[in-house]
């Protein structure tokens, strides 16, 4: 039996998880499920609990602190 691949529905996307709320968090972590590219800004030293690596760990994690100048720049070129 051939083996389906997984739902890969939003594979040409791009999405920026700029969230800071759990439920908003879930809602990136579906759309990766879903084939997205889903990359996360977060400032640089953030917390990191269950909750966090539970809807986080298919996304690309980018530590910005969009404060700065520079990592503005950063954020413009994602």
């Amino acid at each position: 039996m051939d083996k389906q691949p997984a739902l890969q529905f939003l594979s040409p996307f791009r999405v920026l998880d700029l969230t800071s709320e759990k439920g908003y968090y879930l809602c990136a972590k579906i759309l990766g499920d879903l084939g997205a590219e889903v990359i996360r800004v977060e400032k640089p030293g953030a917390v990191r609990d269950f909750w966090w690596w539970s809807y986080n760990l298919s996304k690309t994690i980018v530590p910005l602190d969009i404060e700065k100048e520079k990592d503005k720049d950063k954020l413009l070129n994602l």
